[in-house]
């Protein structure tokens, strides 16, 4: 029934499957936080070298990676669906590129 009729099944769920799009983003930008203050703390502060080994997993756990897999995936699906059904889909396109 997915693959008969995908567009019904987007329409019918449009709301969950932005909400869960908003949340997985969201987790996203939260989950980068880190990373952007240890990169500005680098460069406020001139470090030459850093002491920490494993820095990386401190910052970046595998739950960042499937997140992101899974919002580029739903956004790469919408995006095929309304480009073959002929709806805007800029939106989708400019997800994903970015």
């Amino acid at each position: 029934m997915i693959l008969k009729k995908p567009y019904g099944l987007m329409i019918k769920h449009f709301k969950l499957i932005h909400l869960i799009l908003s949340l997985l983003a969201i987790f996203i930008l939260l989950s980068s936080r880190g990373i952007l203050k240890f990169f500005q703390d680098y460069v406020t502060n001139d470090y030459r070298a850093t002491i920490l080994e494993n820095m990386a997993s401190q910052y970046i756990n595998i739950f960042i990676y499937i997140a992101i897999i899974i919002v580029i995936g739903l956004c790469i699906a919408l995006f095929v669906l309304l480009n073959y059904k002929k709806k805007p889909y800029k939106f989708y396109l400019y997800a994903i590129i970015y």
